[in-house]
């Protein structure tokens, strides 16, 4: 598949597949979705951070279950602006996972098919610098104007 360098979408959802790869020389793929596959981890996902066009990923649905590694990895890939991960083993021992990956992709507008607002990156932005009360505070200010 390499050879497709004007391919802009790909959908490889339900295919089985173990390992992202053989996908480098598609210069200009921006959707990707590999949703309903047996992806086990991150590493298997490696390939995707030599891909800086792709700015849509879905994964939703496979065994990713090194939660540990997930605002890791997905913090590198800093041009994605839609994620999907839901349906995988290890956001659910993600703290804060919804915060956390808003912090860590600053670029993301589209986290499990609801939008990031302003406001919440906002208050994400608010509770890293500050905890709980910095971010009551800038819940606050938001409200008053």
């Amino acid at each position: 598949m390499s050879h497709l360098n004007r391919l802009v979408t790909l959908n490889l959802s339900n295919n089985l597949i173990k390992k992202v790869e053989g996908l480098k020389g598609c210069t200009n793929l921006k959707n990707l979705d590999l949703a309903g596959n047996l992806i086990p981890n991150t590493e298997a996902c490696q390939e995707l951070l030599e891909m800086p066009s792709v700015c849509s990923i879905d994964l939703k649905n496979n065994q990713l279950d090194d939660h540990e590694n997930f605002l890791e990895f997905f913090g590198k890939m800093t041009q994605l602006n839609a994620l999907y991960l839901r349906g995988n083993p290890g956001i659910r021992s993600v703290n804060q996972y919804r915060r956390n990956m808003t912090l860590a992709l600053p670029n993301l507008n589209y986290l499990e098919d609801r939008p990031i607002f302003d406001y919440e990156r906002m208050f994400a932005d608010a509770w890293k610098k500050g905890g709980k009360e910095a971010e009551a505070k800038a819940r606050d200010e938001w409200k008053a104007t």
